[in-house]
Formats: C-alpha cells, structure tokens, sequence
C-alpha cells in the first residue's frame, strides 16, 4: 500500500490504517458525487490510479468563481513507474473538472 512508503518516510505525518478502514474509505468515496478515481489498465490489470476530489470556489473580490480537480492520490505499479502513465491518466481527465467523464 502506498501509505506504507509514506509512512516509512514521514512517520511523524503519516499514519498505518487498518486495511479494513482504507476499504471503508474508498468505498466511501464511490459514492461521493464529488470524488472521480480514473485508472490505467494493461490487459486487465490495473497498472496506475488517480483520485480526485472536485472543488469549488465562488467568486470574490480576487478571483472568479471557479472548479478544479485537486489530486488527492496517484498510484502507479512499480513496473510501470517512469513511462507516463500517471500523467497520461492525470493530464486526459484534468482539462476541466466541468467536462464529462
């Protein structure tokens, strides 16, 4: 799990949930209108995944009301690291949050 990396990294940041936790939290975010997990496969097998949440601002004295995608996650299998396929998942649903997916 990629928490585990971050959590050898970071201990003082980074928690060790329990695997049936992180199930119920992503479960949860299946149903959130708010939230999109894009993945890449390769013959079926998932090879990389992005997890946003949409967020939205309304306009004020600085700036125009606006939505965007804010990547909470990306997980790539570590055979398919450094060939873009984290950008690609990324940077082809991350045009507009407002587009259809």
């Amino acid at each position: 799990m990629v928490q585990e990396f971050h959590r050898a990294h970071e201990p003082d940041v980074y928690k060790s949930p329990d695997i049936a936790e992180v199930a119920a939290w992503y479960a949860a975010r299946l149903d959130d209108e708010l939230a999109r997990v894009w993945v890449a496969d390769a013959s079926g097998v998932v090879v990389d995944y992005v997890a946003v949440l949409t967020t939205s601002r309304e306009e004020h004295l600085f700036c125009r009301a606006r939505t965007w995608w804010e990547v909470g996650q990306i997980g790539v299998r570590p055979c398919w690291r450094r060939k873009g396929v984290a950008r690609a998942v990324a940077g082809r649903r991350a045009r507009t949050p407002d587009a259809a997916v």
